[in-house]
């Protein structure tokens, strides 16, 4: 499950839920145009639309739904988070820390973004597919004017 699939992955989220809306995770940072940031979309756990999340992280207890957003700071953050994809990065520590787990358990669909320097950049592959060398920075760059 992931962006390979995603337009069948939206058509089962939307004939489960009926509408499709997002939600701000509350474990997100307010957003300052002089800090970067690392983000993730949750479409799926486990398979399933909605979930409870006894796994651990901030969210332990907490219930979700496709379409979860997280956004957090990442200016703080050790430097080991700030690896090549796949090897220690934001994505990763953001899902662990908020979610209780691994992105590389393939249990989670999700996309991934960053907003660095002015700019917002997704790189989702790394987090749907099984990390090779080959696939570990694929960006889109998109300008984004403040």
């Amino acid at each position: 499950m992931g962006k390979k699939n995603f337009k069948d992955l939206y058509r089962r989220i939307k004939r489960e839920h009926g509408t499709v809306t997002c939600e701000i995770s509350v474990f997100s940072d307010k957003f300052n145009p002089l800090l970067r940031y690392a983000g993730v979309i949750i479409y799926a756990i486990d398979g399933k639309f909605e979930w409870e999340n006894y796994e651990g992280g901030k969210a332990y207890g907490r219930r979700g739904r496709s379409f979860y957003i997280i956004i957090q700071c990442t200016d703080k953050w050790s430097d080991d988070y700030y690896k090549p994809s796949g090897q220690g990065t934001v994505h990763d520590y953001l899902l662990k820390n908020v979610i209780g787990i691994e992105s590389d358990q393939k249990r989670i669909a999700c996309g991934g973004f960053a907003y660095l320097y002015g700019e917002l950049r997704f790189s989702s592959i790394w987090l749907n597919v099984l990390r090779t060398p080959q696939n570990s920075q694929k960006f889109v760059i998109v300008s984004v004017v403040i």
